[in-house]
């Protein structure tokens, strides 16, 4: 039986419209399904464990997506270029580099609890990003992340411990919101570390910081 989708299998297939990757299949390879540019409907199975680099990037017909809880590995510019990508749900550790670079339909975005790291240019280009909310769980945030998101207005961190870079080099971490207006930007954090967001960089660059949450 199927269990591996191999690289590139249907890349570049543009009048693939539909697709449901039956139940067995353990891992998509590279690019996949990379520049299926009719692709808008998408079922993945529950036992799927690996989805590698670039599996579906430029699908700039896919809105939705929802990733099953059994994944567990997740590649580098997965949904990169997916320009009208509006809601995306995920399970995992991270949010792998360059997962939802130009996503530019993302208004709105929730990374879900249980993730520790966002590396690096996960959401660069999201440029109509408005409202972003980061885990309890978030320790550490790549520079790059969430480069020229230029319409954040709110962002709501609720982290205790403030997320830093994964590397001490305290010059880098405004890159982390490079070329992102934050001054007209507001910042939701927990009131217990309410000054220590204050007296951090970049999260002390925001506008406004309230510590509206316990």
């Amino acid at each position: 039986s199927l269990t591996r989708i191999p690289s590139e299998c249907f890349a570049h297939c543009s009048r693939l419209s539909s697709v449901s990757i039956p139940e067995g299949v353990i891992y998509i390879s590279n690019h996949s399904f990379s520049h299926c540019i009719s692709l808008t409907q998408l079922t993945l199975p529950e036992s799927l464990k690996s989805m590698d680099r670039g599996v579906f990037e430029n699908c700039t017909g896919l809105t939705s997506i929802t990733i099953p809880e059994s994944v567990e590995q997740l590649g580098a510019l997965l949904f990169a270029d997916c320009t009208h990508l509006t809601s995306v749900e995920w399970h995992s550790q991270l949010v792998p580099e360059g997962a939802f670079k130009n996503c530019t339909g993302l208004v709105e975005v929730k990374v879900p609890e249980g993730v520790t790291h966002i590396q690096a240019n996960a959401f660069d280009g999201c440029s109509n990003l408005s409202t972003l909310t980061l885990p309890s769980t978030l320790g550490t945030i790549a520079p790059g992340a969430f480069k020229d998101c230029q319409s954040l207005k709110d962002v709501y961190c609720l982290s205790t411990q403030v997320p830093s870079l994964p590397y001490s080099v305290e010059s880098a971490s405004d890159l982390i919101f490079e070329n992102a207006d934050l001054s007209t930007a507001t910042l939701h954090v927990p009131a217990s570390a309410l000054v220590n967001y204050q007296q951090t960089p970049p999260w002390s660059n925001f506008g406004i910081i309230i510590g509206d949450y316990q």
